[in-house]
């Protein structure tokens, strides 16, 4: 089973190429940011967090965002914590999806799929391709701002702590560009994809 990772940097837009890819193929997707909300939910993980970061008093989502956001030293902290986990959680997907025969491929929507060193992981492991969604920075800091849940300095800051889609092209066996509108990026989306599930 063909299993491609769709990433790019936060506002890119890689969440809706996901979408446009579901509606037109028969695929699964896994959202990485879906699957670390589930595991703060476990309180084994909530004390593991709490123990890297004594600066909290209670676990709290909101608050482990605008620590974790703060440098690289505490987004590892947290990632040492959670990718295993979420490493877990792949597996165990991707595993049941092969047995049940159902769809075509696996999308792994993930912001962090280059930083975490999972790129690497799949390539080793299963019939890989990674897919960047790139934008330019000011169309992605809108995007963000309409969600209306973080601030420009927290956007700028997410931002400068992810690798640049420069940084990140070099990793990418496609790349789709999300520039324009809806219809460009669905038709830019339709044609990569088409070569990779028909390849």
């Amino acid at each position: 089973m063909k299993i491609i990772g769709v990433t790019g940097g936060i506002g890119s837009g890689k969440s809706t190429v996901c979408k446009i890819v579901s509606k037109h193929f028969n695929v699964k997707i896994i959202d990485a940011d879906v699957l670390a909300k589930q595991k703060y939910a476990s309180s084994s993980i909530q004390e593991k967090v709490l123990k890297a970061f004594p600066e909290m008093q209670s676990f709290d989502v909101a608050q482990l965002s605008k620590i974790v956001f703060q440098n690289h030293n505490t987004i590892n902290r947290l990632t040492q914590i959670l990718y295993p986990e979420l490493l877990i959680d792949f597996q165990e997907i991707i595993s049941e999806q092969e047995f049940l025969g159902k769809v075509s491929a696996i999308l792994i929507d993930a912001a962090l799929l280059i930083e975490s060193n999972f790129h690497n992981y799949f390539h080793k492991n299963y019939q890989f391709k990674l897919v960047l969604v790139e934008s330019n920075e000011k169309e992605r800091i809108e995007r963000v701002l309409k969600k209306n849940q973080l601030s420009f300095q927290e956007i700028k800051q997410r931002m400068k702590l992810q690798l640049s889609d420069k940084e990140k092209i070099k990793f990418a066996d496609y790349i789709i560009s999300n520039s324009r509108n809806l219809d460009f990026l669905e038709a830019k989306t339709l044609k990569v994809f088409q070569d990779i599930l028909n390849n």
